[in-house]
């Protein structure tokens, strides 16, 4: 049998990969596998409502940026805190990294920006938020 040079499970792609207090910019094998890892990451999605229903990656939530840019603290979701490590994503990257230096100016302490969907490779989910 061959290996499979182009497949890593998750523990392989985090060995390398610590949270630090600030915005941080990762790479979106990185986000996959914190998102299929840690459950207790917030998911969020700065898109509009009408992009987010045409397909947005599974279990996240639509907080859009004009929303962060009048009220931060809607970037909390149930349960989570300014603490709670928050994964953004948007259609490109411009609008997510737009809403991490916004957040964390708000005083949220882990937010990582992994870009937009357009290049994500891991699927996606149609439909309204769960």
């Amino acid at each position: 049998m061959f290996p499979s040079f182009g497949v890593s499970n998750n523990e392989d792609i985090l060995t390398d990969f610590s949270l630090v207090p600030g915005m941080q910019t990762i790479a979106q094998n990185v986000a996959n596998a914190l998102i299929e890892t840690h459950p207790e990451y917030s998911l969020i999605d700065v898109r509009t409502p009408e992009e987010f229903v045409l397909g947005h990656i599974s279990l996240a939530h639509n907080v859009p940026l004009e929303l962060i840019k009048r009220q931060p603290q809607a970037a909390l979701l149930p349960g989570a805190t300014l603490d709670t490590p928050i994964l953004l994503y948007c259609r490109s990257g411009r609008r997510s990294l737009e809403a991490a230096h916004l957040l964390v100016k708000a005083g949220f302490k882990y937010v990582l920006d992994f870009g937009g969907v357009i290049t994500w490779q891991y699927g996606l989910t149609a439909g309204p938020q769960p």
